[in-house]
């Protein structure tokens, strides 16, 4: 928390406020979104955080939240009508291994409540989006990895928990986590892009002057 608001919340107002500056040329050559359609995609995610449709055929008292369950849905699914085969593949295996963090590994279901918050806030986003990269690789897939495997977690836990008290999925937390694990398989994303230009730099180097 950061004077109030999740630290994902504050994250993704930063993104938008770079998002703003940066050249339109970037997100054409690095995502399936123009600049535009990004900045009003989070602030309808956001605006719509704050609202939750009631879901009765799961069970009493389950809700799902418009920003933080069924716009990521919408995306995912775009984003996967835009893969091949191949990638959509990949997009799916690294989804259900988000989907196990989440709902096995950091489910309050098996773990005491009081270990469970910890996990899930500090841990559990950045997991599931260092493994998830190492899957996935493009950000496009990774985000649609993310969404699927978290969102999917979160149902699974409100069909499947028996407990009375009501149940929102998509809530702020599960948001806060996504944002976390979305900027964090970004800046994961960057490091290997400048990674791999550096090695590629090297070879170019090393062809041109080889060592006698």
């Amino acid at each position: 928390m950061l004077f109030g608001y999740p630290l994902g919340i504050i994250l993704i107002l930063i993104s938008a406020v770079i998002i703003f500056f940066t050249k339109e040329e970037f997100f054409s050559k690095n995502f399936n979104f123009k600049k535009n359609t990004i900045l009003w995609l989070i602030f309808i995610i956001l605006g719509g955080s704050f609202f939750s449709l009631p879901l009765p055929f799961v069970k009493d008292g389950t809700y799902v939240n418009v920003g933080g369950a069924l716009i990521p849905l919408i995306i995912a699914f775009y984003l996967l009508g835009r893969e091949d085969r191949w990638e959509r593949t990949h997009t799916f295996l690294a989804a259900m291994v988000a989907f196990i963090l989440s709902f096995v590994v950091f489910s309050s279901i098996f773990i005491p409540l009081s270990i469970y918050l910890p996990l899930n806030n500090w841990l559990m986003p950045y997991l599931s989006a260092f493994i998830v990269f190492i899957i996935a690789k493009r950000p496009m897939a990774v985000l649609s990895s993310l969404i699927l495997g978290l969102i999917g977690a979160d149902i699974a836990k409100a069909i499947f928990t028996q407990s009375y008290i009501a149940t929102e999925i998509g809530n702020r937390n599960l948001l806060n986590n996504l944002i976390l694990a979305t900027v964090f398989a970004y800046v994961l994303y960057r490091i290997a892009i400048i990674w791999t230009n550096k090695q590629s730099l090297k070879e170019i180097r090393l062809t041109n002057h080889p060592q006698s």
